[in-house]
């Protein structure tokens, strides 16, 4: 018999709002969008490319991963996603392999939990500029996103 995904469910911290069908669709969206960002796929156009566009000589490039981070912040805010709990703490209780590997993520079993660490990342990055494109590169972002929405669009029936 195979291992069901573990669940963590701790009284010590609050419920999360539910996540509205909307949401759960936006995310499948943007985990699509992720999970080819890895590596040095999408480098940021130079100066000169940048300029050349500038000056018409060229179309704009279409959007880059950085462009799709930056919609992805402001969608998750907008549909309320993102909610205050006291992420710090809750880091220190999980097992460390949930915060940076993308394998471990198969392992959690439950939306909320997928959902805790996501706002974590997100929060995290104020602190550690730079750390949200990393986990983008890693592939840890797009496979957080994927199973978020897959595990959210199971416990909404």
């Amino acid at each position: 018999m195979e291992d069901e995904p573990a669940t963590y469910d701790d009284p010590r911290w609050p419920e999360l709002p539910a996540l509205t069908p909307e949401a759960v669709a936006e995310l499948e969206t943007f985990a699509r969008h992720f999970q080819g960002a890895g590596g040095n796929l999408y480098e940021e156009p130079s100066q000169l490319a940048r300029d050349a566009v500038s000056a018409g000589w060229f179309p704009p490039p279409p959007p880059t991963p950085r462009d799709a981070l930056a919609r992805f912040l402001k969608r998750i805010y907008a549909l309320e996603i993102m909610s205050d709990f006291p992420w710090p703490d809750w880091l220190k209780t999980i097992p460390e392999r949930w915060r940076d590997d993308p394998a471990a993520l198969d392992d959690i079993g439950d939306a909320t939990t997928l959902r805790r660490l996501l706002i974590a990342h997100v929060r995290g990055d104020r602190f550690c500029d730079g750390h949200l494109w990393s986990i983008v590169q890693s592939g840890y972002l797009g496979k957080l996103v994927e199973r978020l929405a897959e595990t959210a669009r199971r416990e909404l029936g």
